[in-house]
């Protein structure tokens, strides 16, 4: 009967329309990060290095997450400290770098962020 194939088209192109909706909401999301981070607000360029790391709304890119979370970190934004921190002990985008590590980790702890207070403590327990 053509009554039961028009609801399974019907079903198809709005399942469509919705998956076109969310990419054009998300590609509109990724186009206002990346214009407020070109603009220096180290909350969208922590957001827009986060981005990067994952691979969300952007290609996978760990060099360029490093260089927003610098650019964020510069500006005292605690939470970009921490991540460039990790991205030194790991090596994720630039050189390996213990030193570094600990130093943004401890600015950003000394910035009262709490996961960075954390790291700074396991650091200190392993005698880094």
């Amino acid at each position: 009967m053509l009554s039961d194939h028009i609801g399974e088209l019907v079903q198809g192109d709005a399942n469509g329309a919705i998956e076109t909706r969310q990419r054009d909401a998300n590609d509109a999301r990724t186009r206002a990060i990346r214009l407020a981070a070109k603009q220096g607000q180290p909350e969208a360029e922590h957001t827009l290095a986060r981005m990067y790391s994952a691979g969300v709304g952007v290609v996978r890119d760990d060099s360029v997450a490093a260089m927003w979370y610098q650019k964020a970190a510069d500006q005292g934004y605690a939470p970009a400290q921490n991540r460039l921190g990790y991205a030194y002990l790991k090596g994720l985008g630039l050189q390996q770098d213990d030193a570094l590590a600990v130093q943004w980790m401890m600015k950003s702890a000394k910035g009262g962020y709490a996961p960075a207070q954390y790291n700074v403590g396991v650091f200190y327990e392993l005698a880094i």
